[in-house]
């Protein structure tokens, strides 16, 4: 989705080999894997883009801080920083996937968009990243340690607890559906290798 006349940004999934599809599709310029540390991605994500961050990580989507350490999220807003900066000169295709595309990647989205947005329109970034998932759960603990680690003083945070308490019964619906689908992130069986 197009967000700015030079950045456009999509958030996929390995799930059912949905972001092989989304990146020949998508063409992206830049891309963030967020996956669990026991799984080896594909080396073929590799060949979507040069601009390509890994970061290995539980998704703990429970309410606390520090789910990713700190030096993974300053390198992981390092990158966010160059690859929006990027876009006053060039177009930027950004693809962002986690497992199933619900909690890692919609927060890692969210905090791509207020930095692009800039600081005191966490609201716009937060209803932007709406527009581009269906029915997230962006990750509590990521978007709590940017918000410390960023000095946000928890205007990143407002926005998703506010969405939280709007839909409160989303992630136990998630976590029954994941489950009767047998899409639990460690034990996923249908990825490429």
């Amino acid at each position: 989705m197009q967000i700015l006349p030079n950045f456009s940004m999509i958030i996929s999934a390995l799930w059912q080999d949905r972001v092989f599809r989304d990146a020949e599709n998508f063409y992206p310029t830049h891309m963030i894997s967020l996956v669990d540390p026991e799984y080896s991605p594909s080396t073929l994500l590799t060949t979507f883009t040069k601009n390509y961050l890994l970061i290995s990580a539980k998704d703990r989507t429970e309410a606390y801080d520090n789910s990713i350490p700190e030096s993974i999220i300053f390198e992981l807003v390092k990158f966010l920083d160059e690859t929006t900066s990027s876009s006053k000169q060039s177009s930027i295709r950004l693809l962002i996937h986690c497992h199933l595309g619900i909690s890692r990647s919609p927060a890692i989205g969210y905090v791509a968009l207020s930095r692009l947005f800039g600081y005191g329109l966490e609201e716009k970034a937060f209803s932007t990243l709406l527009m581009l998932t269906n029915k997230p759960w962006p990750n509590h603990g990521i978007i709590s340690t940017v918000d410390r680690l960023l000095n946000y003083n928890n205007s990143l945070l407002t926005p998703l607890e506010n969405y939280r308490k709007k839909w409160p019964l989303r992630h136990q619906a998630y976590r029954r559906l994941n489950k009767k689908l047998n899409r639990i992130p460690g034990s996923l069986k249908n990825e490429k290798k």
